[in-house]
């Protein structure tokens, strides 16, 4: 394909991004947020809201197993680049050249043994 190029690099920085806002996120604990349950005065709300933060807890830790899986895989694509820039280059390295075919048997012609 015309007009694309993938640099290696850049793929695992963008991982990294990823990896670096994971580990931020590593430092909150959405349930602790709600703290005592008296402060709130009725324990209706004091159950909403200790709901509403195991929820989203929760959420921000699948959205931390998705986002490391990315930069897994940002990180696998970038090897496979690498790879095929590798097996592209040796083609073309008069170091090692292509082997030439040997030919195989000859066919015989029908009818004979």
């Amino acid at each position: 394909m015309d007009g694309y190029r993938v640099e290696p690099e850049q793929l695992r920085t963008a991982s990294g991004g990823i990896g670096d806002a994971i580990a931020a996120a590593d430092d909150t604990n959405l349930e602790e947020v709600p703290g005592k349950g008296e402060a709130y005065g009725h324990d209706k709300v004091s159950a909403a809201v200790n709901a509403f933060c195991t929820t989203w807890e929760l959420a921000k830790q699948i959205l931390q197993q998705r986002s490391a899986s990315a930069g897994e895989a940002l990180n696998g694509a970038a090897g496979v680049y690498e790879q095929q820039e590798e097996r592209g280059s040796a083609r073309f390295d008069p170091a090692y050249p292509e082997p030439t075919p040997t030919p195989g048997p000859a066919p015989t012609p029908q009818g004979t043994r």
